[in-house]
Order: structure tokens, then C-alpha cells, then sequence
């Protein structure tokens, strides 16, 4: 296992959501809102129970569960709903109207990079696409990530 990238994890909303109206959002403004949650995402709902229980609140259960992203983005757009999502979600998500809420505070992070055999190194062309792959991330990273 290679790390290559530090992954964060941000809440999510639509553009013209009431929550964009603040300059800095406590986690108790999130309460009264509605959360989608994916299906098998364990760490999502890991970090909206640590956000909640260190602010000395009842973490909210998910209105929503799904697997789809489309579905969504299509609740996150249409209502007033929130969603733990990774930063590597947010230059899409801004393309169709949502994006981070400014809640202030740093929530969860994880890594994410290569897994490989060691015998993977010997190939010449392995190490080629591993080289251009760390150039590109160098290159592309959102802001909200890091190397």
C-alpha cells in the first residue's frame, strides 16, 4: 500500500441552501436539516456521529439511504438536505449546484493511494504509470486535498 493523497470530508448542500447564508455554521445549525446517506459508506455516518457527539448532540439519522450519487445530487438540489461527502466530490458537485457548507471545522480524513504487489515494482511500466499518476495529482488535486 502507497499513499499518494489525503482525502477530507466535507458537508454538502445546495447553492441556494439556508445554511450558505451563514459565514460560519455551528453543528448545531445542522440539526434541524434533513441527511441523505450512502448505503455502504461507514465512514460518512462515522463522521457525522463524531461531529454531533463532540458538540454534545444526538447525531441525526439519515432520512435518505442510497447507493446512487445521482440520486443524490438530485435530493441535495431539491430540498434542504445535507450530505457527508469527499472533497474529491466537490469540483462535481459545484457543476450541479451544490457545494460545501461552511461549517468551520475540519471533519474526518482518509488515505487513498495504490495497492500493489512488490513485484509490481520490477516492471518498468508499472513504475512509468505510478511516476504520472503522482505528476498528475501534483498537478490536479482540488485545493481540499493533499499529497
Amino acid at each position: 500500500r502507497e499513499p499518494l493523497l489525503t482525502i477530507n470530508h466535507f458537508v454538502f448542500a445546495r447553492h441556494d441552501h439556508p445554511l450558505h447564508r451563514a459565514s460560519s455554521v455551528s453543528v448545531a445549525d445542522l440539526k434541524p436539516f434533513p441527511w441523505i446517506s450512502f448505503r455502504n459508506s461507514v465512514d460518512s455516518r462515522r463522521v457525522i456521529d463524531e461531529l454531533f457527539t463532540e458538540a454534545d448532540l444526538i447525531p441525526p439519522e439519515a432520512t435518505v439511504v442510497t447507493n446512487s450519487y445521482q440520486i443524490c445530487l438530485n435530493l441535495l438540489c431539491g430540498g434542504d438536505y445535507l450530505m457527508v461527502l469527499p472533497s474529491t466530490f466537490a469540483s462535481t458537485a459545484q457543476q450541479q449546484g451544490v457545494s460545501v457548507v461552511p461549517l468551520g471545522r475540519r471533519l474526518g480524513s482518509f488515505p487513498a493511494g495504490l495497492m500493489y504487489s512488490p513485484s509490481a515494482l520490477r516492471l518498468k511500466y508499472f513504475n512509468l504509470f505510478k511516476s504520472v499518476l503522482q505528476d498528475v495529482l501534483r498537478e490536479r488535486l482540488p485545493e481540499d486535498c493533499s499529497i
